[in-house]
């Protein structure tokens, strides 16, 4: 359900074009080795998008901006301050989008989900899982969420989702 993503140059060079002067520290910051950088840089990106993104902008820039945090930080980020940012990065952008496709909301769910676990992470994962749920339906999260548990076998991530 992934394949229809853009691709990660497609990506970085849509959003450096919708970011304009703003991307030039917000990108290499996303990709920085020092923490306070990247979690720096995912609040920036944070508040441009509550500034100055519309629904036609974050409907568009959605998909893009996807991938490019998938590349960096990345879902697998270490540390939760800056998991933290990226949550609410996707979140800000959620609530400002009509629209979310469901390749979109599907990547999100598997990568998202297994953060539940980590009670630092939990309540933005929630609350990205919510806003999602908004956008492309509960059904369909919670398909993909327990699909994830059941792959997961893990009790903690089981309950973690079905509270």
């Amino acid at each position: 359900m992934e394949s229809g993503l853009p691709s990660k140059e497609d990506a970085l060079q849509r959003m450096s074009v919708a970011l304009g002067p703003d991307g030039d520290a917000i990108l290499p910051g996303l990709a920085a080795k020092e923490w306070k950088s990247r979690a720096e840089a995912a609040g920036r990106l944070t508040q441009l998008i509550q500034t100055s993104w519309e629904a036609e902008s974050a409907n568009a820039l959605f998909e893009p901006l996807i991938v490019l945090l998938k590349s960096a930080p990345g879902w697998k980020e270490s540390i939760f301050q800056v998991f933290n940012g990226v949550c609410g990065v996707v979140i800000e952008a959620a609530k400002v989008a009509t629209v979310v496709s469901q390749r979109a909301a599907y990547h999100l769910v598997t990568n998202i989900t297994p953060r539940m676990t980590d009670v630092k992470n939990k309540p933005l994962v929630r609350e990205l899982l919510s806003t999602l749920m908004e956008l492309v339906g509960v059904k369909f999260i919670m398909k993909h969420c327990v699909g994830v548990v059941v792959a997961a076998k893990t009790p903690t991530l089981t309950q973690d989702v079905l509270e």
